[in-house]
């Protein structure tokens, strides 16, 4: 009995090991600390004079000021690998924890960082504009090749169908017509190859114009209703560039959910940096940034340890960073994480949707010379016509991505006016009704684009494209129907005036064949009928 009793004595004190705090930071505590904040404590936490500017430099690094059509990007403000969960004076059981916290979040930056460089690249990168002149010069080399190789070959062939339908088949207005469309052919696609970069350049400044003017409409919006938290450098977006300053403020926005106050709750306890920075930093540095500024390197750990020690725990009662706080830090890394990703998908599907059509509308046009070539045939006339159409109804698309950007824009600002951000509970209610809004508005596409186009675009989907194309084409057509007829004229067209005395002559002729066969029948009955008279 007496081993269990020595047993169970060794398992109790190896307990009471574990749970003793191991101290992790060590540094010298003001020698007039008392609780208060005296002037030589002010002296050293404003000035840190004690300090050389080469150790200040290799410990710690200045504020950047990087910015997007005018506006701040928060991203660059500090490198966001620095945006830690910290904690001080930590068994190795909570350093464990705490490290997981660190992992999991270390994981969500690099989502953030992803899906913000992609909103930059996809958003702002315009490959038509880039890769405009040098399509051209590649499309006017091709067709001239087919055109050597095979487009005498092409004309001689529609040349003797167009022949064999007059001469022949006795049909001389679809060799009339036939011949007008291998005209109008030959003259568009003269013009287009001759100046291909022009024409797509000068959609491409439209389709930009319509963005930046439904853009412009969110951002007046907001200014009208009032600029707030992440908005107030709305006021700040270049009029030159509205689409790129409003990618720059939803770049904040995004880092702002699920970097900067995750980050902020997790070592303060709060997001609102009003609060926070009530309380001083050094070198003139606000609190916030003092913590951010400490570079990566042994000296800039050793010194962020001094400082936190210092003055986080020690003097301002920190307790956020106290070592019982990492099972909260871990909660709000799992959050941050998942919000991330929820947040992450419909911003960088949008950004990589206004990368595609660009990139769609250049795969159109590099097969375009093929497709002028084969409408040289007869039979592949609309061939050219069709592949214009479909890079016409891929700008139409592009300037109608802007409404989705600004669906965004207005849904994140919405959120964030009713429900700001001053605590963890806001923090989490703002990110859980932002994200349930993005899945109805994902749900709820089909409907919303159907009521967008009064009816002419049914779908956002596959079919999308589709219905634009079909809707862009019917217009087309109404309106050289309205160009033919004229403003108000009373008459019909010619053509249908020419159709309709066909019909009538049609119906006439049959009409009098009809009163043949009816006059002969009766003529047979009547034959039939005399000789049984005569009987009697």
């Amino acid at each position: 009995m007496k081993w269990k009793k020595c047993v169970f004595l060794l398992l109790v004190s190896c307990l009471l090991f574990l749970q003793t705090p191991i101290a992790t930071v060590h540094a010298d505590v003001p020698t007039d600390y008392d609780g208060k904040t005296s002037q030589s404590e002010d002296a050293e936490q404003t000035q840190d004079a004690s300090k050389t500017k080469e150790q200040k430099e290799k410990e710690q690094s200045k504020k950047k000021n990087v910015t997007s059509a005018g506006v701040p990007l928060k991203i660059e403000q500090w490198d966001i690998g620095r945006y830690d969960p910290y904690v001080v004076d930590a068994n190795w059981i909570e350093e464990a924890v705490g490290a997981l916290s660190n992992a999991l979040f270390g994981l969500n930056k690099i989502i953030v960082d992803m899906v913000d460089t992609g909103m930059d690249l996809l958003f702002n990168m315009n490959p038509l504009e880039k890769f405009s002149d040098k399509m051209e010069t590649v499309n006017k080399a091709i067709f001239h090749s087919l055109k050597t190789t095979y487009g005498k070959l092409f004309l001689v062939i529609s040349l003797a169908f167009i022949f064999y339908q007059i001469a022949i088949n006795r049909k001389a207005q679809g060799g009339i017509r036939n011949i007008i469309t291998l005209v109008g052919v030959l003259v568009i696609t003269g013009l287009f190859m001759a100046n291909q970069s022009f024409y797509v350049k000068t959609c491409n400044n439209i389709a930009n114009v319509a963005q930046t003017t439904l853009l412009s409409a969110s951002s007046v919006i907001v200014d009208l209703a009032g600029s707030e938290g992440e908005f107030v450098d709305n006021d700040k977006i270049d009029p030159k560039n509205v689409s790129k300053g409003t990618v720059a403020i939803m770049r904040n926005i995004y880092f702002d959910l699920t970097v900067e106050k995750p980050y902020l709750i997790m070592n303060y306890g709060t997001p609102d940096k009003s609060i926070i920075n009530k309380k001083e930093g050094l070198d003139g540095l606000s609190r916030t940034d003092t913590l951010l500024s400490f570079k990566e390197n042994e000296e800039g750990k050793d010194a962020k340890k001094d400082y936190t020690k210092t003055y986080e725990v020690d003097k301002y009662e920190n307790a956020n960073l106290a070592s019982n706080s990492v099972y909260d830090q871990l909660g709000i890394a799992i959050i941050s994480c998942l919000a991330g990703v929820a947040l992450g998908i419909p911003f960088l599907t949008v950004a990589f949707l206004n990368f595609l059509i660009g990139f769609l509308i250049l795969a159109v046009l590099y097969v375009i010379p093929f497709m002028f070539i084969i409408s040289y045939l007869p039979w592949f006339r609309n061939s050219g016509y069709t592949a214009l159409g479909q890079v016409g109804t891929l700008f139409v698309l592009k300037s109608m991505l802007a409404i989705v950007v600004m669906f965004i824009y207005l849904t994140c600002y919405i959120v964030s006016f009713l429900i700001p951000v001053s605590n963890t509970g806001t923090y989490l209610i703002n990110i859980v009704v932002t994200v349930a809004l993005m899945v109805v508005m994902f749900w709820k596409r089909n409907a919303i684009v159907k009521f967008l186009t009064a009816g002419k675009v049914n779908s956002a989907d596959g079919k999308m494209l589709g219905d634009i194309h079909k809707g862009v084409a019917k217009t087309g057509y109404k309106t050289r129907r309205l160009v033919g007829k004229g403003a108000k004229l009373p008459f019909k067209p010619l053509a249908n005036r020419y159709q309709q005395k066909k019909n009538f002559k049609r119906g006439t002729k049959n009409a009098q064949i009809r009163k043949k066969m009816a006059d002969k029948l009766a003529k047979k009955e009547q034959q039939k009928k005399q000789p049984e008279k005569s009987c009697y």
